[in-house]
C-alpha cells in the first residue's frame, strides 16, 4: 500500500512554497532546506502539480519557510561552516564531465555532470556501462551545473 501525499486545500497551496523554490531563494540545495526543516521540527506538505506535469512536490507553508529562511541566515551569520546542520553537502569545486558511455556499440551516447571525485564517478557509471570513458573534463564550480 502506498502513502498518498498529503492533501492540501487551495487557499493553502496558495499560501506554501515549494521546497525547490526556497533553496534556489536561498542559493543551497533542497537537500540542506529539508534537514533544516527537520531540526526544526517541520514537515512538508506533498502535492501533485499540474503545471509540472503532474509532478509531485515538497511544500512549506508560509510561516515554516520564514522560519527556514531565518535558520539559514542565523547559520550564515554564525560562520559555521562544514560541521554545521545547514552545511553545504558538498564541495564547491569540482569537474564537468563528458562520459561516452558505449564507445564501441553506441559511440553518440553520452553522459554529462558534474562531480568532485572523477574516480569515484566513472566507478559508478561502470555499474550499468562498463565500457564507459571521460572524452573530457573541466574544472569548475558547483554553481555553473545549475547554469548549464
Amino acid at each position: 500500500m502506498t502513502s498518498e501525499p498529503n492533501p492540501i486545500t487551495s487557499v493553502e497551496a496558495t499560501r506554501s512554497n515549494a521546497v525547490a523554490e526556497l533553496a534556489d531563494e536561498l542559493g543551497t540545495y533542497k537537500q540542506t532546506i529539508f534537514k533544516i526543516a527537520k531540526r526544526l521540527g517541520l514537515q512538508a506538505m506533498k502535492r501533485r502539480e499540474p503545471t509540472r506535469g503532474n509532478q509531485l512536490i515538497a511544500l512549506v507553508s508560509e510561516a515554516d519557510a520564514a522560519a527556514i529562511r531565518d535558520a539559514f541566515a542565523q547559520g550564515r551569520r554564525s560562520g559555521v561552516q562544514g560541521t554545521s546542520d545547514i552545511a553545504e553537502f558538498a564541495p564547491d569545486e569540482g569537474w564537468f564531465y563528458l562520459i561516452q558511455l558505449e564507445p564501441e556499440h553506441d559511440p553518440g551516447r553520452f553522459k554529462v555532470g558534474f562531480t568532485t571525485d572523477l574516480d569515484g564517478r566513472l566507478r559508478h557509471h561502470r555499474c550499468s556501462a562498463p565500457f564507459a570513458v571521460y572524452k573530457k573534463t573541466w574544472p569548475c564550480r558547483r554553481t555553473w551545473e545549475r547554469a548549464a
